[in-house]
């Protein structure tokens, strides 16, 4: 075993593709074997945390939309980053099949609320 990374940023691990992708203060970093590199800065929009995808160029994420009060599901195509959907869970899974998505999510504040969202995969 190695150490990849030590320091006082909180940071969360996620998975797109086969790689290892990990997530803190709105930048994404990609672990290369070696060590951490910067992926994707996201730091001027709604982007919460969480990655989970199937390409580097086809991924999912939470979102925050704190005037409202909700949490959605965020999409990144390689281009452009959007809300998919909005609610009050975040999702903290997420399965995929050959052309579904299905996202496990909660409520935080309410711990006896769960909620099971599906998506259709679109292929290019």
């Amino acid at each position: 075993m190695e150490e990849i990374y030590a320091g006082a940023n909180g940071l969360y691990l996620g998975k797109i593709g086969e790689r290892v992708f990990v997530f803190g203060e709105k930048i994404i970093y990609k672990y290369n074997g070696v060590g951490l590199e910067q992926f994707l800065d996201l730091k001027s929009t709604n982007y919460l945390g969480r990655v989970s995808g199937l390409a580097e160029n086809d991924f999912f994420c939470n979102t925050a939309d704190y005037e409202n009060k909700l949490t959605g599901i965020g999409h990144w195509n390689g281009y452009d980053f959007a809300t998919l959907f909005y609610s009050k869970f975040s999702t903290y899974r997420t399965l995929f099949f050959n052309s579904e998505v299905i996202f496990l999510g909660g409520n935080y504040y309410n711990e006896e609320m769960n909620v099971i969202i599906k998506g259709k995969l679109i292929s290019n």
